[in-house]
């Protein structure tokens, strides 16, 4: 083969690579853009697929807030009949907005409503007549006591949000006694509003201590140990044990737990407001009253209450479900110790948590004594520390003595052991054989390399066993010392926590006093 031979055949080998890496490259990108495309279609159906579920959530939100508004618009209807009970809640909640500037007009009200003398005796009221709002107010007693006592008492407490105890006082003492008659762990929505109106000072002092007797009872009707529950919320969880080479602290940290928890009740009962805070509104007030202004008559009721369900719906674009029952003015809110141990710590409303501390009073200071004798009760002065499995007793004199010495002397024959001197005695027995059987035969060159060897082995080996011996007196004196600065140190300790145990009880019996001292102007 020529040389233009061989140097075509370079030249096509060459091209033939380059077109494989051309067609590699072509094959690469090809695949890459297969993936992205791969990858493009699959966010794209994702995406599809939850643009899909959006419009089908609002289309199913829409399809709901058009079926509740063409029911609303049907149930509208249906109320027309009592168009005359809606007038009556218009004018009342004109006056409990307006106060004295909004005058009802009710001549063409109707009569078998409990709102329509209710709402006459608001406005007598909200005039300074206590006799006409009296008069009135029993008119609508006779057609539903319940309603018409709540609304004469929250009403004229709360009407053109100015609170006015005075005012509210002579109503709070007609009727909440009708009210509160029957003690109940279950609190209703109403019975809490009239609660929080006598903690704000709303009702007057007498519905004060009335409201306050009549929640003390209700927590009677409870088990004994379950009456505590809302103190608890006042007492601060148990601090973690700190760690301590003592084996057994016995009841240490139960005193200073008590002792701690204690101060912490002081703290959050002189925390509490004075009587003469000024007197506030609760929310939850006005809203149980604007429910029991809104609930209509007995007729009406129903459809009122289905009206405010479509009304929900369709304000909130379907969101809302029709399943969602709106409130009550006299449902149920929540247990008596629940809610008591809610306002003994509500730092936003300090008022509301001074009446629980009242109501709860009786528990508060059974809780203050216990904790305090708990920290009376004597002090058992005795301790141990262990080391190595040996246990010496402690007192705040000093360590036991026979505890010490019998500690020192376990370690000491666990620890301090005697090494094997088999291989001791061995050597000598061969090297003393030896050189008796040299004696005894003549045997000299024969058996006394041999004594030589046993005797060097014995040797050695006697040498290595009083090194470890000393070895073994130096780790058992070790450890007898650090079984001394244990016992110091535990010592040490015992006596800063029993001086902090009689710091403790010192402490409690100062706490005890200032608790019955704040409990007694609660």
């Amino acid at each position: 083969m020529s040389d233009a031979d061989r140097f075509l055949d370079l030249f096509q080998d060459f091209w033939d690579v380059r077109q494989n890496h051309r067609i590699r490259a072509l094959e690469d990108s090809l695949d890459f853009a297969v993936w992205s495309q791969h990858t493009r279609t699959r966010r794209l159906h994702s995406e599809l697929r939850h643009v899909r579920g959006t419009l089908e959530q609002r289309l199913d939100r829409l399809t709901a807030s058009f079926d509740a508004f063409v029911e609303l618009s049907d149930l509208r209807t249906l109320l027309v009949p009592f168009a005359p009970y809606a007038l009556v809640r218009h004018q009342v909640h004109r006056l409990l907005a307006d106060g004295a500037a909004a005058r009802p007009r009710l001549d063409d009200a109707p009569a078998d409503y409990w709102l329509t003398p209710a709402a006459r005796g608001l406005s007598a009221a909200l005039d300074g007549a206590v006799d006409s709002a009296l008069r009135h107010f029993g008119i609508a007693a006779r057609l539903d006591p319940v309603r018409a006592g709540v609304f004469a008492v929250l009403a004229t407490a709360t009407a053109g949000n100015r609170p006015a105890p005075d005012r509210a006082a002579p109503f709070a003492e007609r009727f909440l006694p009708g009210l509160l008659q029957a003690p109940s762990t279950e609190i209703r929505r109403h019975e809490r509003a009239l609660w929080l109106a006598a903690a704000a000072g709303l009702l007057g002092a007498r519905a004060h201590d009335l409201v306050r007797r009549h929640l003390a009872a209700a927590l009677d009707r409870y088990p004994e140990a379950e009456r505590s529950a809302p103190v608890m919320s006042l007492l601060p969880p148990s601090p973690d044990q700190a760690r301590s080479d003592l084996v057994n602290l016995g009841e240490v940290p139960s005193r200073l737990d008590a002792a701690h928890r204690l101060s912490a009740l002081r703290a959050a009962l002189e925390r509490s407001p004075g009587a003469e805070a000024a007197p506030e509104v609760d929310p939850s007030v006005t809203a149980a009253l604007d429910l029991l202004v809104a609930e209509g008559c007995a007729e009406e009721a129903p459809l009122v209450r289905r009206a405010e369900q479509l009304r929900r719906v369709v304000e909130s674009s379907g969101e809302q479900s029709l399943d969602t029952e709106p409130p009550l003015w006299d449902e149920t809110v929540g247990d008596l110790r629940e809610l008591l141990a809610a306002d003994v710590v509500a730092e936003e409303a300090p008022a509301r948590g001074r009446f629980a501390l009242g109501v709860c009073a009786p528990q508060v200071l059974a809780a203050a004594e216990d904790l305090a004798g708990k920290t009376r009760r004597p002090l058992v002065d005795e301790t141990s520390v262990s080391y190595r499995g040996a246990r010496v007793v402690l007192t705040s004199r000093g360590a036991d003595q026979d505890s010490l010495t019998a500690a020192e002397q376990r370690l000491e024959r666990v620890f301090l052991s005697d090494p094997p001197m088999t291989v001791v005695w061995w050597s000598l027995g061969v090297a003393a054989g030896a050189v008796l059987l040299a004696l005894v035969t003549g045997w000299f060159p024969l058996f006394l390399p041999v004594a030589v060897v046993a005797g060097v082995v014995g040797g050695w080996r006697y040498v290595d066993v009083r090194a470890e011996q000393a070895e073994q007196r130096n780790a058992v004196d070790a450890d007898l010392a650090s079984l001394h600065r244990r016992v110091k140190a535990g010592v040490r300790e015992w006596r800063s926590l029993h001086d902090r145990v009689a710091r403790a009880a010192e402490d409690a019996e100062r706490d005890l006093a200032a608790v019955r001292e704040r409990l007694a102007r609660l």
